[in-house]
């Protein structure tokens, strides 16, 4: 179950936390701290980069919809990511550079969540999709709980700018940690569709000898009861010839059942004074 794909997906899980948690718990006191940005235009920027980020979710279902290179997608979505967050942590943007730089960053951080989601699916092993994502999502709780201490102590140095710039090592990290889990994953598939049967022949064959009008089908082999040894052969007579005994029966049965409704449909129309329909005993 812990395969090294699923622990590569656990510690991508835990990278994007501590990516996040950076941006979206310290971004505010960093740039205040850093470049004097006003508090309200600290909280703007932060406002429009949680905004963006939903935003990004819904159109990245679309993305993971349109494509199986999942990983491709979330790689370079953080490629992308972690320049734009380079530049508001080195540059000291205007406010309305900044809030449009926190929007950029937002929208493509919700991108790539839909595409990392269809990582996990693809590298559950069969039967076990739920306890993938349960080992896997726990990667958040890690890197929710290292995130804080890490970005607390960098403010408590007094380098501000690094929260971003330990954001962008981060992102850099989860881009490669992407790209290698899903080629693992890649290389796996492979592994397992070359190590099972090719059944293909076998089916058209199948196929094949089940359609009456092919001319290729196979003629029924004669005399496979004669071929059979003598003591199978008359146990699998008896068997056929019980069972039709037990068909006859049944058929003798159910006419009688029938014959007897129909003499107490007419005995109750005779009894009441009326006319009965007749009783058609062929049937």
């Amino acid at each position: 179950m812990l395969t090294p794909t699923i622990i590569g997906l656990t510690g991508f899980f835990a990278l994007l936390s501590l990516s996040g948690s950076g941006i979206s718990n310290f971004s505010v006191v960093a740039l205040v701290s850093a470049f004097g940005t006003p508090l309200s235009a600290a909280n703007l920027a932060l406002t429009g980069y949680l905004s963006a980020q939903a935003l990004g979710v819904l159109l990245g279902g679309f993305i993971a919809d349109l494509t199986r290179r999942h990983a491709e997608v979330a790689a370079i979505g953080y490629a992308i990511n972690a320049c734009i967050v380079l530049a508001i942590g080195t540059m000291g943007l205007g406010i309305v550079p900044l809030v449009a730089a926190m929007c950029c960053a937002g929208l493509l951080g919700g991108l790539i969540m839909p595409s990392r989601d269809m990582l996990v699916r693809a590298a559950a092993p069969p039967g076990a999709m739920g306890r993938t994502f349960g080992i896997v999502t726990s990667g958040f709780s890690i890197g929710g709980m290292i995130g804080p201490l890490m970005f607390g102590f960098i403010m408590d140095r007094g380098a501000p700018q690094w929260v971003f710039g330990v954001s962008v090592i981060v992102m850099v990290l989860t881009a490669s940690v992407a790209l290698i889990s899903n080629t693992r994953s890649a290389r796996r598939r492979t592994v397992r569709r070359a190590a099972a049967p090719d059944l293909g022949p076998l089916v058209r064959r199948q196929q094949q000898s089940r359609c009456p009008g092919n001319r290729h089908a196979r003629p029924p082999r004669a005399g496979r009861r004669r071929d059979r040894p003598a003591g199978q052969r008359e146990s699998t007579e008896r068997e056929s010839n019980w069972r039709d005994g037990c068909r006859r029966r049944l058929g003798v049965g159910l006419a009688g059942i029938a014959v007897g409704l129909g003499h107490d449909q007419i005995a109750d129309a005779r009894g009441r004074g009326g006319r009965s329909a007749p009783v058609n005993r062929c049937e």
